[in-house]
């Protein structure tokens, strides 16, 4: 787990935009996000689809099985204050 937090780069949010598509949760992949008190919420890769969130927040992607029937593709970047 991981905020994107980098001190000198300026980050306000991160993005994720989802390439795969008929993706199942079940093969993993899920951007996770993790509060300080163990609780926490999902979100499963979507085509088309931009999850779009604040920084620092600590998150992870949970591992992709090796039995999904297709790649997890996305593109991922941050959203920066200018200097």
């Amino acid at each position: 787990a991981h905020d994107d937090l980098v001190e000198g780069k300026g980050r306000m949010a991160a993005h994720v935009l989802g390439l795969t598509r008929l993706w199942r949760d079940e093969w993993g992949g899920l951007l996770m996000f993790h509060e300080p008190d163990g609780r926490g919420e999902f979100a499963s890769p979507r085509f088309n689809v931009m999850d779009l969130f604040g920084v620092p927040l600590t998150h992870s992607v949970s591992q992709v099985t090796t039995s999904a029937q297709h790649p997890r593709l996305s593109v991922t970047g941050w959203i920066r204050r200018t200097r």
